[in-house]
């Protein structure tokens, strides 16, 4: 298993946007079972209690262990899931649980050869901010709903996530360093481009 130092906590930078965010409690022997999940070379970094999920970071990558732990999900990513983070400009870290698995059910899906895409996910769900940071997938109405359900929370979650060296993950330079920002403008700005994009 590669483990960074501890040290360098000036390449992370409180952002906020979540008031009070969840103690981690993701330690370096969890790494153990996450690492089959990434590609061989990754840098995780070693725990550190001062390290919120939400902060910003040009060094480090922050992921949730939710996906790899419960829906299996390997990184890079599926293509479907990997459009849908880049068109948002999400964090994997905002991403709730029932978004987590309406994404992974859909790529199981065309994975079987099932033709469905973003703009056919846009029909039937906003996405929608769901407190300070995190998002969810809200069915427009009940008819539209793919899946019955699908909570919005899983305890314990928040506190489980990790950071990756940037530079050790395929495209790793291309992902967002920080979290969406608190604001109605800054949410409608995405939800916007998001609905807009995949039209």
């Amino acid at each position: 298993m590669s483990l960074s130092s501890p040290t360098n906590i000036n390449d992370f930078i409180d952002t906020h946007v979540v008031p009070c965010p969840n103690i981690c409690s993701f330690k370096d022997d969890d790494i153990e079972n996450i690492k089959k999940h990434f590609p061989p070379g990754t840098i995780f970094r070693a725990f550190d209690p001062k390290i919120k999920s939400d902060a910003k970071s040009e060094t480090w990558i922050g992921f949730p262990e939710f996906p790899f732990k419960y829906l299996k999900l390997s990184f890079p990513f599926p293509p479907l899931i990997e459009n849908f983070f880049r068109t948002t400009q999400l964090s994997y870290g905002q991403a709730m649980p029932m978004l987590w698995r309406v994404l992974s059910v859909i790529d199981d899906l065309v994975k079987r050869k099932i033709d469905f895409n973003l703009a056919d996910l846009k029909l039937c769900y906003t996405l929608q901010s769901f407190g300070p940071g995190y998002f969810v997938l809200k069915a427009k109405t009940k008819e539209n709903r793919l899946f019955k359900d699908v909570t919005h929370n899983d305890v314990p979650w928040k506190g489980r996530f990790f950071f990756v060296l940037r530079k050790s993950l395929p495209q790793g330079s291309f992902l967002p360093p920080c979290w969406i920002q608190k604001g109605r403008n800054n949410i409608y700005f995405y939800v916007k481009y998001f609905v807009s994009y995949i039209y």
